[in-house]
């Protein structure tokens, strides 16, 4: 994210690693901030694409966490950020396991975040199990175990999707609204 590549760089890099016998595998970020749920599940499935056409051997998909003393953190306390919901991590990744070799991430994160991606349904275990398919599937790169899952969850889920958002133009205004001094405060507990 704002790492300041170009596609064209990105595709002589490609070829470069290629140039020398080795494998290249590309970071696909999950729902970075200011995306909708559903535009981050489409950014994700045309980056994948992309990344095979390209010349890419493997994609790992990794879905947005909160780390502390970062700008998803900030936005994450001021109620701006949600990290992905499952449903949309393996919603890309059944798409991605058609193309090419797809591993998926994060939570191998070190220090490991406390809030990574999940599904919002309070009193059902469907994000550990999620998470338990997902680590299953990187295992044995057996697509079936992301189609394993179900909950009433996923309702909600596919109501997000539908929902309407302002332009991302509107959207990245928020960034008016943070201050460096409030959100320190925040993260001291609201103590100065």
């Amino acid at each position: 994210m704002n790492k300041g590549e170009t596609l064209s760089s990105i595709e002589k890099a490609v070829d470069l690693v290629k140039k020398f016998g080795f494998r290249a595998l590309a970071y696909v970020l999950l729902k970075p901030p200011f995306l909708t749920e559903r535009e981050a599940i489409e950014e994700a499935i045309a980056t994948v694409k992309y990344a095979f056409e390209v010349g890419f051997d493997a994609v790992s998909i990794e879905p947005v966490s909160v780390h502390d003393y970062s700008l998803v953190d900030v936005l994450y306390l001021k109620g701006l950020f949600t990290p992905p919901w499952l449903w949309s991590v393996l919603a890309v990744a059944q798409v991605a396991v058609n193309l090419g070799e797809v591993r998926i991430g994060g939570r191998e994160y070190y220090p490991r975040p406390e809030i990574v991606a999940h599904n919002r349904h309070k009193g059902s275990d469907c994000t550990q199990l999620c998470w338990k398919a997902i680590s299953a599937y990187n295992a044995t790169h057996d697509p079936s175990f992301l189609y394993l899952i179900n909950c009433d969850c996923k309702r909600q889920w596919l109501e997000e999707l539908d929902q309407m958002a302002p332009p991302l133009k509107e959207r990245l205004q928020v960034l008016e609204q943070i201050s460096i001094e409030e959100y320190c405060t925040l993260k001291r507990g609201g103590k100065v």
